[in-house]
Formats: C-alpha cells, structure tokens, sequence
C-alpha cells in the first residue's frame, strides 16, 4: 500500500531521489521560493500527520531566497518512486489515479496551477478589432502538466470528469490542462479550496466571479 501523502507532494514540485544503490532508499524534496514558506509548512505538517518526519530550511540559492523541506530516506517513499517514476520521468497510471482524490488535485493545482484572468475583451467591427476594458473574471484554471506524457494526461482528465471537472489540453510551452467552462470552474473551486493553504487561495480568489462572469 502506497503512503498517500508521499504521493500528493510528488506529483507536482515535490522530488523523489533516486536511489543510490539497488537497496538504498529514497527521499523526497520539495523546493520553493521564501515566498511561499507558510505552504512549504502546510506540507509539511501534512507530512507529519501520516507519519512522515522532515525537516525545512531556507537557503541563497543563484541570488534567490529559497526555502525547502527534505524527509528522510525511507522504503515508503521509494515505494512511490517505483510506481510513480518510469524511465526516469514522472508517469501515471490506473493504480495511482485510483489514489486521487480532492487534496491529491489540490496540491497538485497549489503546485503547478494558475488562474487565467481576463480584463480585456475584444469587438469585431467593419474597421477593425477593438478591445475595451471588462470587469476582471477567471476565463480558466490551468496546470502545468510538463513532466507527464499524453496518457497520463488524458488519465487525469478523466479522473477530473469524476468531480463535474471538463477540462482539455493545450500546448503552451508544454502540455497544460485547463478549465473553461463555467460549471466546471465552479466545481473545481468547490473541489479543491477546502484543501488549499491560506497563503495559495490568491490562485482562486473569488473576487473575480462575483460579478457572476466565471
């Protein structure tokens, strides 16, 4: 049985080492910008609750204020890493999607999501485009899915469908998922915000949508 936390923080910025040797264990490692310390602390704690020790430090790292929380080594975690990892890369598969619940795509949106704000819109007219300034609404909720191939996407889209999540791909700068459509947006908030840090809420703040346009 795979140790459900381990996994939740893997999939996005969290880092599971590869083994030294073919009977050593692994680690895992999250990195993050001082910016977001109170979230490496929400992991952190989380951690904890399922019987993980780590420990958190902050460091210069190429002029950049980091900070980061590193476990031990341990066999639970290279459990992961042998189901997680193929060939080197991030893959998934029916038994981890089978794992995936509301906090797994909550950290995973915390980690490698954003929202997409439109405050712009356009007009067609017989001279030409005109665009005009609109009340700011979110025209989607996007993740940054680099690290996983097409099959582990389109497993993810379906797991998303489970929650009343439609959402599709699109190639920016790498395989992005993301959620347009006004229902799915709403079910998505109502998805993940019960299991999002305070510091990360920004990413689907609420004063966008009330003025009825998500």
């Amino acid at each position: 049985m795979l140790n459900k936390a381990i996994l939740d923080l893997s999939l996005g910025d969290g880092y599971i080492s590869k083994p030294k040797t073919e009977n050593a264990n692994c680690l895992l490692r999250m990195h993050h910008s001082i910016k977001q310390k109170e979230y490496v602390h929400f992991k952190m704690n989380y951690l904890r609750e399922n019987g993980i020790e780590c420990i958190f430090r902050e460091r210069i790292d190429k002029g950049f204020h980091v900070c980061y929380a590193m476990t031990g080594r341990s066999s639970e975690i290279k459990r992961v890493r042998e189901v997680l990892y193929k060939n080197g890369k991030k893959t998934l598969c029916p038994e981890l999607i089978e794992l995936f619940d509301e906090r797994t795509i909550a950290f995973l949106f915390q980690d490698d999501g954003h929202k997409a704000v439109i405050k712009k819109d356009k007009m067609k007219l017989k001279s030409g485009i005109i665009y005009y300034e609109v009340h700011p609404y979110i025209h989607q909720f996007c993740i940054s899915t680099n690290d996983f191939d097409k099959e582990s996407l389109s497993l993810l889209l379906e797991k998303l469908l489970v929650y009343g999540v439609e959402a599709r791909i699109y190639d920016r700068k790498g395989p992005t998922v993301c959620i347009s459509k006004k229902e799915s947006k709403k079910n998505f908030i109502y998805l993940v915000k019960p299991y999002m840090c305070s510091s990360m809420m920004y990413k689907i703040e609420d004063n966008y949508y009330s003025h009825g346009r998500i």
